[in-house]
């Protein structure tokens, strides 16, 4: 399945470590993860 591992930088940014190459930042909004792909998400109040 698609997957793609996304983590915020200090400036609250995305830092993608994998990119799939039909998912932009623009469909990735409010820390959700875009739905239909198999992300894992670090947020940071959870680490």
């Amino acid at each position: 399945m698609p997957f793609a591992l996304v983590i915020f930088n200090k400036e609250g940014h995305w830092d993608w470590l994998n990119k799939m190459n039909d998912i932009s930042l623009n469909e990735i909004k409010n820390g959700d993860c875009f739905i239909g792909y198999m992300f894992e998400c670090l947020w940071p109040d959870k680490l």
